[in-house]
């Protein structure tokens, strides 16, 4: 099974950094002078959690692909 998810958004809960963590972080330490006129495939975290939880569940999810997004946002609206 492979999960593909969108911008991941919610709480954090290890160390590790990941590319959609970065992202806020450049934004929030000045690194990324202005928001770009950009969209974003956002999931919530828990909805990622979820849909690897269930590809253990399901056998007919073997082998299968699964994107996994909430809603498209421009990047300026993601908070």
């Amino acid at each position: 099974v492979s999960i593909l998810p969108g911008f991941t958004m919610g709480k954090i809960i290890g160390k590790g950094a990941t590319v959609s963590v970065d992202v806020i972080k450049f934004l929030m330490r000045g690194r990324i002078k202005k928001v770009p006129r950009m969209e974003m495939k956002c999931v919530d975290v828990h909805n990622v959690a979820q849909a690897h939880v269930r590809s253990l569940l399901v056998p007919e999810a073997a082998n299968q692909r699964f994107i996994i997004v909430h809603k498209a946002l421009w990047m300026n609206e993601c908070n």
